[in-house]
């Protein structure tokens, strides 16, 4: 994903967590990357999703509901994927022991959402 002026907070947060994901030590899976899904954006060697929670516009990060939860098990399995979910999400209103669910916290969010404006102005 590019530093475009269509770039969303998805996008830019899509990228943050691949490139946290490869820095992290002892991490020995590999990620391959999906595109055009409304949560999953990645696998891993595992056959486990990356699964990021935004906003229908892709603007937000927004909360984990059970709704948003069975959206993603259908996601899963539309791509045969293991039921080991990583969600990253600003928050879990919805637990399983499924679930390895990693918080995004409002700064990040507003952060991104604030680079992404930069970017966009420095461009146009």
């Amino acid at each position: 994903m590019s530093n475009s002026v269509n770039e969303t907070a998805r996008d830019k947060m899509i990228s943050d967590l691949t490139k946290y994901y490869f820095s992290r030590k002892g991490n020995k899976s590999r990620l391959t990357m999906l595109e055009n899904n409304r949560y999953l954006f990645a696998k891993n060697d595992k056959d486990e999703g990356f699964y990021l929670v935004s906003s229908k516009d892709n603007e937000s990060i927004i909360d984990l509901t059970k709704s948003i939860y069975m959206e993603i098990i259908k996601e899963a399995k539309e791509h045969g994927l293991n039921n080991k979910y990583h969600i990253y999400a600003t928050g879990c209103l919805f637990a399983s022991p499924l679930i390895d669910f990693n918080k995004i916290s409002n700064v990040e969010v507003n952060f991104l959402k604030r680079s992404i404006k930069l970017i966009k102005e420095v461009i146009l």
